[in-house]
């Protein structure tokens, strides 16, 4: 008999742990690899953040390599860092197509930590874009999912703004500044990628910039629905000045009068309790009534 328990007690906690293992999604691993322009001082074990929370930690770091997966077009980009983030909270284990990753400073020590959006906010309603994809067998990275370079950017460390002010840099700077031109020759488009990806308030205005374009024709409805409704108010103009004249005297005379309003609120609720006596009664009385005027 004890044998024959021990062998169902053996293959529940086998059926548990098979179901366990393939029910996914709810605390196993979940790996996103990031790509960022520069992972500078960012180390294995630091926080990876989502609304102050920590929902994970940095995996590993490395710099990717000719034929690995960089853009969102899977295009390569060699020297460029990837960061995996290693995402324990469950909750969390479904970033999409639009998801957003900065590399912040956490302390003037230079340790990081990363923010993360798993997602944009939208519209109440609004279908939220697809999961990213895992990396295929055989790339570098494979079954990681893929945060490519244009989501992610880095900020600009305090120390890195102090130090222009220092004279060996701010001489360094300025023959930057100089040379830049020369420089950046025939980069533009790079240059142009570098700053969006530097600075997210450029990034997010492009988006609402993109989604204006697209709303091009409702902004254009808008704007004749708007002066078809404004050309009555127009012609109303000076019943619409005299009614705002009124609407200032009054309120003018409401404020003087504002204690007495003030009392007269408290008492409406007594008054509506003794008014709804009244009308019961009123109405008993009119019940009553009715076969005499009849």
């Amino acid at each position: 008999m004890r044998r024959v328990v021990a062998i169902i007690g053996l293959v529940g906690v086998v059926a548990l742990l098979f179901f366990g293992l393939g029910s996914g999604g709810t605390g196993g691993s979940y790996e996103v690899r990031g790509i960022f322009d520069n992972g500078g001082f960012l180390v294995p074990g630091e926080e990876v953040r989502i609304a102050g929370a920590r929902v994970g930690s940095v995996a590993s770091t490395d710099v990717t390599r000719p034929g690995d997966w960089v853009n969102r077009d899977h295009s390569p980009d060699p020297g460029k860092a990837a960061v995996v983030l290693k995402i324990d909270d469950p909750g969390f284990q479904d970033f999409r197509q639009d998801a957003s990753c900065l590399i912040r400073p956490q302390s003037l020590l230079g340790e990081k930590y990363i923010d993360c959006e798993p997602t944009q906010p939208r519209a109440p309603g609004t279908r939220p874009p697809p999961i990213i994809e895992p990396i295929p067998e055989g790339e570098a990275g494979a079954g990681q999912y893929l945060l490519p370079l244009e989501n992610n950017g880095k900020t600009v460390d305090l120390d890195l703004v102090q130090n222009i002010q220092r004279e060996s840099f701010a001489d360094r700077f300025r023959l930057i500044l100089n040379n830049l031109g020369i420089g950046l020759a025939g980069r533009g488009q790079d240059l142009n990628a570098i700053i969006k990806r530097a600075d997210p308030a450029l990034r997010q205005t492009d988006e609402v910039l993109a989604i204006l374009a697209r709303q091009n024709h409702a902004l254009a409805s808008l704007a004749s629905d708007s002066d078809r409704i404004l050309s009555p108010l127009a012609r109303e103009r000076a019943h619409i000045g005299g009614f705002i004249a009124n609407a200032n005297q009054t309120a003018q005379a409401t404020a003087e009068r504002g204690a007495a309003l003030e009392t007269g609120l408290q008492r409406l609720p007594s008054t509506l309790h003794q008014l709804r006596l009244t009308m019961v009664k009123l109405r008993g009385l009119a019940d009553q009534a009715t076969p005499v005027t009849a």
